[in-house]
Protein backbone atom coordinates (compact mmCIF):
# COMPACT_ATOMS: atom_id res chain seq x y z
CA UNK A 1 0.00 0.00 0.00
CA UNK A 2 1.14 3.47 -0.47
CA UNK A 3 0.18 6.55 1.14
CA UNK A 4 1.06 9.95 0.44
CA UNK A 5 4.41 11.85 2.03
CA UNK A 6 2.68 15.41 3.03
CA UNK A 7 4.64 18.65 3.25
CA UNK A 8 3.75 21.90 4.84
CA UNK A 9 4.03 24.62 2.48
CA UNK A 10 5.57 27.56 3.78
CA UNK A 11 2.46 29.27 2.90
CA UNK A 12 0.62 26.78 5.63
CA UNK A 13 -0.81 25.10 2.81
CA UNK A 14 -0.35 21.07 2.77
CA UNK A 15 1.33 20.17 -0.42
CA UNK A 16 1.67 16.45 -1.53
CA UNK A 17 5.91 15.27 -2.12
CA UNK A 18 5.09 11.89 -3.10
CA UNK A 19 4.41 8.71 -1.80
CA UNK A 20 5.78 6.04 -0.04
CA UNK A 21 5.57 2.12 0.34
CA UNK A 22 3.62 1.69 3.61
CA UNK A 23 6.18 -0.94 5.73
CA UNK A 24 6.22 -2.86 9.47
CA UNK A 25 9.71 -3.35 11.37
CA UNK A 26 10.11 -6.71 12.84
CA UNK A 27 7.51 -6.28 16.08
CA UNK A 28 4.39 -5.21 13.27
CA UNK A 29 4.16 -1.59 13.79
CA UNK A 30 3.43 0.01 10.26
CA UNK A 31 4.18 3.57 9.53
CA UNK A 32 0.74 5.47 9.59
CA UNK A 33 2.18 8.91 8.07
CA UNK A 34 5.03 10.72 7.68
CA UNK A 35 4.93 14.48 7.60
CA UNK A 36 7.76 16.99 6.17
CA UNK A 37 7.59 20.72 8.00
CA UNK A 38 9.77 23.25 6.85
CA UNK A 39 13.19 22.44 5.34
CA UNK A 40 14.36 20.14 7.59
CA UNK A 41 11.36 18.59 10.04
CA UNK A 42 9.97 15.19 9.05
CA UNK A 43 7.89 13.03 11.73
CA UNK A 44 7.06 9.70 11.21
CA UNK A 45 3.64 8.25 12.84
CA UNK A 46 3.47 4.60 14.11
CA UNK A 47 0.01 2.85 14.38
CA UNK A 48 0.41 2.59 17.87
CA UNK A 49 0.99 6.36 18.07
CA UNK A 50 5.03 6.58 19.09
CA UNK A 51 6.84 8.97 16.18
CA UNK A 52 10.33 9.61 15.00
CA UNK A 53 10.80 12.94 14.91
CA UNK A 54 14.00 14.46 13.17
CA UNK A 55 14.99 18.41 12.68
CA UNK A 56 16.88 20.99 13.68
CA UNK A 57 18.16 22.30 17.23
CA UNK A 58 15.14 24.92 16.61
CA UNK A 59 12.20 22.32 15.48
CA UNK A 60 13.03 20.16 18.24
CA UNK A 61 13.81 22.56 21.66
CA UNK A 62 10.03 21.86 22.95
CA UNK A 63 11.15 18.04 23.62
CA UNK A 64 14.27 19.16 26.16
CA UNK A 65 11.87 21.01 28.21
CA UNK A 66 10.43 18.28 30.87
CA UNK A 67 7.41 15.98 29.83
CA UNK A 68 4.94 13.68 31.16
CA UNK A 69 5.64 11.70 28.50
CA UNK A 70 8.66 9.78 27.61
CA UNK A 71 10.98 10.59 24.90
CA UNK A 72 14.59 9.47 23.84
CA UNK A 73 16.22 12.23 21.98
CA UNK A 74 19.65 11.92 20.07
CA UNK A 75 21.40 15.10 19.80
CA UNK A 76 24.11 14.59 17.08
CA UNK A 77 24.42 18.68 16.87
CA UNK A 78 28.10 19.22 18.94
CA UNK A 79 31.07 18.58 16.62
CA UNK A 80 33.60 18.13 19.58
CA UNK A 81 33.27 15.99 23.08
CA UNK A 82 32.35 12.67 24.09
CA UNK A 83 29.39 10.57 23.76
CA UNK A 84 27.20 10.88 26.90
CA UNK A 85 23.62 9.58 27.87
CA UNK A 86 21.94 11.73 30.29
CA UNK A 87 18.69 10.34 31.88
CA UNK A 88 16.00 13.52 33.24
CA UNK A 89 12.87 12.70 34.66
CA UNK A 90 11.21 11.02 31.58
CA UNK A 91 13.20 12.45 29.07
CA UNK A 92 16.46 10.46 28.06
CA UNK A 93 19.29 12.42 26.07
CA UNK A 94 21.85 10.67 23.68
CA UNK A 95 24.66 13.10 22.57
CA UNK A 96 27.18 11.85 19.94
CA UNK A 97 29.05 14.55 18.81
CA UNK A 98 30.86 14.02 14.92
CA UNK A 99 31.55 15.95 12.08
CA UNK A 100 29.74 16.32 9.10
CA UNK A 101 32.55 13.86 6.74
CA UNK A 102 32.39 11.70 10.24
CA UNK A 103 28.87 11.02 9.47
CA UNK A 104 28.31 7.65 8.25
CA UNK A 105 30.71 5.74 11.05
CA UNK A 106 29.64 7.82 13.71
CA UNK A 107 25.91 7.37 13.26
CA UNK A 108 26.75 3.44 12.90
CA UNK A 109 28.47 3.77 16.18
CA UNK A 110 26.08 5.28 17.94
CA UNK A 111 23.24 3.23 16.72
CA UNK A 112 25.20 0.27 17.66
CA UNK A 113 25.04 1.92 21.24
CA UNK A 114 22.07 2.93 21.59
CA UNK A 115 19.11 1.02 18.98
CA UNK A 116 17.57 -1.39 21.25
CA UNK A 117 16.87 1.63 23.39
CA UNK A 118 15.29 3.91 20.75
CA UNK A 119 13.69 0.63 19.38
CA UNK A 120 12.22 -0.14 22.97
CA UNK A 121 10.86 3.72 23.05
CA UNK A 122 8.68 3.65 19.79
CA UNK A 123 7.63 0.20 20.72
CA UNK A 124 6.54 1.54 24.05
CA UNK A 125 4.28 4.32 21.93
CA UNK A 126 6.35 7.20 22.94
CA UNK A 127 8.35 9.49 20.77
CA UNK A 128 12.21 9.54 19.88
CA UNK A 129 13.73 12.52 18.53
CA UNK A 130 16.42 13.12 16.29
CA UNK A 131 18.72 16.72 15.68
CA UNK A 132 21.39 18.59 14.90
CA UNK A 133 21.72 21.83 14.41
CA UNK A 134 20.39 22.67 11.31
CA UNK A 135 18.43 19.15 10.42
CA UNK A 136 20.17 18.93 7.00
CA UNK A 137 23.38 16.26 7.49
CA UNK A 138 24.02 14.08 10.77
CA UNK A 139 20.61 13.99 11.96
CA UNK A 140 19.43 13.08 8.51
CA UNK A 141 22.35 10.36 8.34
CA UNK A 142 21.09 8.85 11.85
CA UNK A 143 17.63 9.28 10.94
CA UNK A 144 18.17 7.59 7.65
CA UNK A 145 20.51 4.70 9.19
CA UNK A 146 17.99 4.26 12.24
CA UNK A 147 14.96 3.41 10.00
CA UNK A 148 17.07 1.14 7.80
CA UNK A 149 17.57 -0.73 11.17
CA UNK A 150 14.13 -0.67 11.43
CA UNK A 151 13.52 -1.94 8.38
CA UNK A 152 11.33 1.05 6.96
Amino acid sequence: MLRKIISDGLDGRESRLGFFAESKFDEGLSVENIKVSGVAKVVLTFSNGAQIIKGSADDVKAFYRSSDTPVSIVNVAKRIGSNTVQSMGNMKVYSFPMQEYQKVVKCKLALDSCFEDLKATLLAGNKVVINCQEGMHRSVEFFEQFKGRLGI
